[in-house]
């Protein structure tokens, strides 16, 4: 961190604008973007507007370290970028099919840790919190649930009284390292197994992975997407990154 910074893009519609910030922070996970989508960011001050999303963002020797993405509209001057290892993963699928092919799961939401345990002060099982199912999407023909009440605490929102998801193909996923390795097995076609506990029952819900579609909230035009986040906390609900 601390690092110099350098952003390339077009904010605005002003062609080929530099400019200047430091590495602010690295492995920052940016609220509420599904799961299946979830990789760490790079947090940097560097001023990064709409018109941005795409650019490099470039370290003093000239070597690009990551791609700007998204922005909080509501702060002043932190964005994120795409580490460029991330990028270069990404590259193969880019270079045959013209896009990155991932699977759709079709819900986002939060782990059920003892800390959100213990601030919710309510009983739940560990697992994956889900929050929201996307319309349309091979969970919602599943028929999984997304929470149906809003509570906020401590200036943080969730919504609870969904379906918590305690194994993804037979693996438990209390923690974030497991949830992780539980996703980055998952491709298209595979079938993915679910087991839940609802309303005080387990259950089995499983369907297969379709290539996911672009999305409404998706890289709207060329802006870099913002970030909405409520006064003082990280709201779970809301995906802003381009996806």
């Amino acid at each position: 961190m601390g690092e110099e910074v350098l952003a390339i893009g077009n904010p605005l519609g002003l062609d080929q604008t530099l400019t200047r910030g430091i590495v602010s922070a690295i492995n920052r996970i940016l609220p509420d973007t599904p799961f299946s989508l979830r990789e760490p960011m790079i947090q940097t001050d560097a001023p990064i507007n709409p018109g941005s999303s795409g650019g490099p963002l470039l370290n003093r020797c000239g070597e690009v370290i990551g791609i700007t993405t998204a922005i909080m509209p509501d702060a002043q001057d932190i964005s994120f970028a795409i580490p460029i290892n991330l990028v270069k993963g990404l590259l193969p699928s880019l270079l045959k099919h013209g896009r990155v092919i991932r699977p759709w799961i079709g819900f986002h939401g939060q782990l059920v840790e003892p800390p959100l345990r213990e601030l919710l002060r309510i009983p739940l099982t560990e697992g994956f919190l889900v929050e929201g199912v996307e319309s349309g999407s091979p969970a919602e023909q599943a028929g999984l649930r997304g929470g149906q009440l809003e509570v906020v605490i401590a200036e943080r929102s969730f919504l609870v009284g969904g379906d918590i998801v305690t194994h993804i193909n037979g693996a438990p996923v209390d923690t974030a390292e497991r949830l992780a390795q539980a996703m980055r097995s998952l491709q298209v076609g595979n079938t993915l197994s679910l087991r839940l506990f609802r309303d005080g029952k387990e259950r089995a819900i499983e369907y297969t992975l379709p290539e996911r579609p672009l999305l409404p909230n998706d890289m709207p035009g060329h802006q870099a997407a913002p970030l909405a986040l409520p006064r003082g906390g990280v709201s779970p609900r809301a995906p802003r990154l381009p996806r």
